[in-house]
């Protein structure tokens, strides 16, 4: 069984992907996660986590 490579549904020669594929290192992709890209830069800032409190006591003896 052979898989014919394609992109958005278009398929690819072994040049255009190798092409993609120098492209996507060359903009710092590093690992390829999940089917959809993520726009890190659109998503809302998230607040800074609450400070931690005092320890708590120890039981008396």
């Amino acid at each position: 069984m052979t898989a014919d490579p394609t992109w958005k549904g278009m398929p690819l020669d072994a040049e255009t992907a190798l092409a993609l594929l120098e492209w996507q290192r060359e903009m710092g992709v590093d690992e390829p996660i999940g089917d959809a890209p993520v726009d890190r830069y659109a998503e809302p800032l998230r607040p800074p986590g609450a400070a931690p409190g005092p320890a708590p006591a120890a039981p008396p003896p």
